[in-house]
């Protein structure tokens, strides 16, 4: 959990379950994980449990608002990344058939929605797919059930999870660097997954459709490349790691005395590229201001037209394209749902699309027509900085692939790509 922090540190909560007591052990607090572990017994037996830290969307910080959230008979408890926009209008329909509830978010009425179909007479499987099937928003789910203590079972639609495989267990979560800890393969889920796991297998079904199939993949970082080492904190940690973040992403890519970069995930599309007369690069937060920088460089030495849009707006906006257009994402995750969404969105127009992300196999590096790769190990600080370097050089080398296609001579593309070589040596 302490490798999710960054993504949520205003409260954290973690529900284990005893199989030999048949006893749930629940805890949650305000405020940054050091404050749950005052209070919760390390030696709490048990070997299934769920966990989750809050980033606050609905509600207040506090105790009652912090995950795990449960339903009535504090049988169904649920753990959730995301929003559920229509939260309100269940919500108050629930309250009419009697349910009560002890929070202000919108979490809590996915467990209280399974409580209420499971009463109807629906089997625990059948009310988990028509509770997903009425919520609409993003999520990422884990849901335990005291009826079914052997289980976890876990759902996503526009917000990461991610199933790691260890040699004697299994872990969920929402980012590869709090699984790497554990092992290092992993399987991928799509949009509309349903993941039902116990000791010993898991299985995949799929709520939006009849078929799954997912990739299977490898974590390319260590965990040693998540600790801190002797820094205070991860952002120095981050800033120290810059260099290398530089260096690596530039490996093996820069071709200085032909003036030109090599970029093996744009092979099969490169012919496409040649007849693109307009950009739109797009991305969100830290990622938007990489592509705001790109916007001048690629005008400026590419001589295409570029536009920085950011992606939580361009999703629900209608810009004029064409089939020279190419759009391209940037997100370290690759799991950003407002780019996701943009990208899905361009995809049904036919545009091309490139994709520039930090975590292979990403939902975005699935997504897209291709892709570049940065290369700047596990990011944990809530401040992007290895990460942003390692974005814009990569759009740098994108610039460069571009306007060699166009009209840029050999000694310009030397001399530019002869000072981004020297830039992690200063």
């Amino acid at each position: 959990m302490e490798r999710l922090e960054y993504r949520g540190y205003d409260s954290a909560g973690i529900l284990i379950y005893d199989q030999r007591k048949k006893e749930v052990y629940f805890e949650k607090q305000p405020g940054r994980i050091k404050n749950l572990t005052r209070v919760i017994d390390p030696d709490t037996p048990g070997t299934l449990g769920i966990g989750h830290t809050r980033w606050a969307t609905h509600g207040q910080v506090n105790k009652a608002n912090a995950h795990p959230h449960y339903d009535c008979q504090k049988k169904i408890f649920v753990v959730h990344n995301g929003i559920i926009e229509n939260f309100r209008e269940i919500k108050s329909s629930l309250i009419q058939r009697g349910h009560k509830f002890s929070s202000e978010t919108d979490t809590e009425v996915f467990p209280h929605l399974l409580e209420e179909l499971i009463k109807e007479g629906l089997s625990y499987e059948q009310a988990i797919i028509q509770s997903l099937k009425k919520i609409r928003g993003s999520f990422a789910f884990l849901i335990f059930n005291k009826d079914y203590p052997d289980m976890i079972v876990a759902a996503r639609l526009s917000s990461p999870l991610i199933l790691g495989l260890g040699d004697k267990e299994f872990i969920l979560a929402s980012d590869q660097t709090a699984i790497g800890l554990i092992t290092n393969k992993i399987v991928y889920l799509n949009d509309g997954d349903i993941v039902f796991v116990n000791k010993n297998k898991y299985e995949i079904k799929s709520f939006l459709s009849e078929d799954t199939k997912n990739y299977e993949g490898i974590i390319d970082f260590s965990s040693a490349e998540t600790e801190k080492g002797r820094f205070q904190n991860y952002m120095i940690k981050e800033i120290f790691d810059e260099p290398k973040a530089v260096e690596d992403t530039l490996r093996g890519r820069l071709l200085i005395e032909e003036g030109d970069v090599k970029l093996g995930g744009l092979d099969r599309v490169a012919g496409r590229l040649k007849e693109i007369d307009n950009i739109l690069i797009t991305g969100c937060g830290t990622a938007f201001y990489t592509a705001k920088l790109a916007e001048y460089f690629f005008e400026e030495y590419a001589q295409i037209s570029t536009k920085a849009e950011i992606a939580s707006e361009l999703r629900y906006k209608m810009p004029v394209v064409s089939e020279k257009t190419l759009l391209i994402s940037v997100s370290q995750s690759g799991e950003t749902a407002d780019t996701l969404a943009v990208i899905k969105n361009f995809k049904t127009k036919g545009i091309l699309t490139i994709g520039i992300t930090n975590v292979v196999g990403s939902s975005i590096a699935r997504l897209v027509d291709a892709g570049i790769y940065s290369h700047a190990g596990p990011e944990l600080a809530v401040a992007s900085t290895k990460a942003f370097l390692a974005q814009t050089v990569d759009l740098i080398l994108l610039m460069i692939y571009l306007a060699r296609q166009r009209k840029m001579n050999t000694n310009k593309a030397k001399e530019i790509l002869t000072e981004l070589d020297q830039i992690h040596k200063k």
